[in-house]
Parts: structure tokens; C-alpha cells; sequence
């Protein structure tokens, strides 16, 4: 385990990094190489660790993209593919997309367009374990597509066999989307792990805390 101070370099060189390579013009390729930093950051929980380390109290604060709404809405197993997204990517900007295996009434519509942007802000765990995509009625939080890219598409380590447990039998269903789904000219998979870095490095607990250790 690094040192305190070792710590908080590594994190705040982390998150300039992806300030400044996860940008409107990242390449897929790119993301899957450097997916190993957001999982240290997250996963590993580098991140709430170098706070506490920096002084701070309580966890940073992440003002994100939500399915909360579209989840209360919509019966789970009536979604095909839904993503909270919020990625900037080639000029645009996708929030809350949602394809149903029924065509939706004008009042659903209706009601979809006058809850306005899905945002939300969370705490960081609870944004690590948010539902970020619903893939055929099943809910893959950030956690658990973090991981899908570092370990089955090769961002730590190329490795084609599926997993077993209940989180990595989500794999599968990711693989697909992956393939099939493209949000804003992006791969679906890779357009919300886009999301989930530029939601962290955008938050002003972050920014803060950047400030604090430069």
C-alpha cells in the first residue's frame, strides 16, 4: 500500500490525466488502455482513500447523468437498453437514453421530457454502485462495467473466458451492447465509462481536492 503522500500524488496525477486524455476526441483504444487508472480510482478505492488522506471529511461529491427516474418509470423488464450517459463527446452530449420493447404512450413521452435532464448528485460509493446501464432488464452498475473493461477487453489484461459470479455474469449482455449499441458515434460501453471519468474529474469536491494537493 503506497504512503500517504505517495498516495496523493498518484491519485491527483490520475485525475489530471484523465482531465486531459478523456476528452470530446478520446479514442475507444484509448479508453480501454487507460481504464486501469478509473479502476484504481474507483474500484480499488484509491480515490475516497487519498481524500481522507488530504484532510477531507466525508466522501467527494459527484453531480452525474441517473436512471433513478427512468427506473421508477419503466418496468425493468420492458427495457432493452437504457444509459445514463452525460459523455461529451465530438460536440455532443447524450443523457438518459432509453429504448423500450413497446412503443411508450405520448403522455410517457410527455412525462420523460418534462422531468427535464436526468442528474443527480451522488456520494462516491454511491455513484461507484449506481445502475449506469440496464441491459435487457438487468442493471450493470459503474463497478461492475469498470471492471468489464479492464478485465474482458483487455485494459488490464486480455481475458476471454466469462466469469461466474452474479456480477460478472453481466459480462455477456456487456459484450453486446458493446457491439450493437453506439451513443454519439461512441461504443455504448465505452461512451459510459467515458461518462463515469468525466463526471468525477468535473466534480467540484475534486477540483478541490486537485487544488488542495498540486
Amino acid at each position: 500500500m503506497l504512503h500517504k503522500n505517495e498516495l496523493i500524488e498518484v491519485v491527483t496525477s490520475d485525475l489530471h490525466f484523465l482531465r486531459e486524455e478523456w476528452d470530446e476526441t478520446v479514442e475507444d483504444h484509448s479508453l480501454r488502455r487507460s481504464s486501469t487508472v478509473l479502476r484504481r480510482l474507483l474500484v480499488e478505492n484509491e480515490l475516497q482513500r487519498a481524500w481522507k488522506a488530504a484532510g477531507f471529511e466525508r466522501e467527494p461529491m459527484i453531480n452525474a447523468s441517473t436512471l433513478k427516474t427512468v427506473l421508477q418509470t419503466v418496468l425493468k423488464e420492458r427495457i432493452i437498453f437504457a444509459a445514463a450517459g452525460g459523455a461529451r463527446y465530438k460536440g455532443m452530449e447524450l443523457r438518459g437514453i432509453l429504448m423500450t420493447n413497446y412503443a411508450m404512450s405520448e403522455s410517457e413521452i410527455k412525462q420523460h421530457n418534462t422531468d427535464g435532464l436526468p442528474e443527480e448528485v451522488f456520494g462516491l460509493r454511491a455513484f461507484i454502485e449506481a445502475p449506469c446501464i440496464v441491459i435487457k432488464g438487468h442493471e450493470v452498475s459503474r463497478r461492475v462495467l469498470i471492471k468489464f473493461v479492464t478485465n474482458k477487453l483487455g485494459g488490464a489484461h486480455f481475458d476471454p473466458k466469462r466469469g461466474k459470479d452474479s456480477k460478472e455474469s453481466l459480462f455477456p449482455l456487456l459484450d453486446c451492447a458493446s457491439k450493437e449499441i453506439m451513443l454519439a458515434d461512441k461504443n455504448a460501453v465505452y461512451f459510459e465509462l467515458l461518462s463515469a471519468g468525466q463526471a468525477i474529474v468535473s466534480s467540484n469536491d475534486i477540483i478541490q481536492f486537485c487544488e488542495k494537493c498540486k
